[in-house]
């Protein structure tokens, strides 16, 4: 069995399919089509072991939240190789961000993360240092904003 998925996206998610028996096979994310998948090349690494492809939307790490085009392109080769498929668990999004993006005509917006262990879990932790860089970086976010224009430029 071998399981696509993206090249960039969570390391627990590249290795689900290790875990599960099978062969993780990944497809590229194209930074110049805003991390978009790329569909081509997905389609050339489908074979008859394929068993699913793992679309993450928004894409974590990156952010990425697919155009509905590319997530009709993923269904329709799903479709195409009859390989079982749910195009969206989650249709607006993973944050607020992503849906204040996709609000009308769009709006700015931004996620800010902290970085953390064990996400999603009772156990889940922060590093104290990491809390403090990642307000620093939001105050030199807010300092510098409407001093220059942060469109996503394609």
């Amino acid at each position: 069995m071998s399981c696509l998925s993206a090249s960039v996206s969570a390391k627990a998610l590249r290795n689900a399919a290790s875990l599960s028996g099978g062969t993780p096979v990944h497809y590229l994310c194209d930074e110049a089509n805003c991390w978009n998948p790329d569909i081509a090349d997905l389609e050339s690494k489908i074979t008859d072991r394929t068993k699913v492809i793992v679309v993450i939307n928004p894409n974590n790490p990156t952010g990425a939240v697919y155009t509905r085009e590319t997530l009709t392109a993923i269904a329709d080769l799903a479709r195409q190789h009859n390989i079982p498929h749910q195009l969206e668990i989650l249709p607006r999004g993973g944050t607020d961000a992503a849906s204040m993006q996709r609000a009308r005509s769009g709006a700015p917006a931004i996620t800010l993360s902290i970085p953390t262990r064990y996400v999603h879990t009772a156990n889940e932790t922060s590093s104290k240092a990491d809390i403090a860089a990642t307000i620093d970086l939001l105050a030199r976010f807010i300092e510098d904003a409407g001093s220059r224009s942060y469109a996503y430029e394609v």
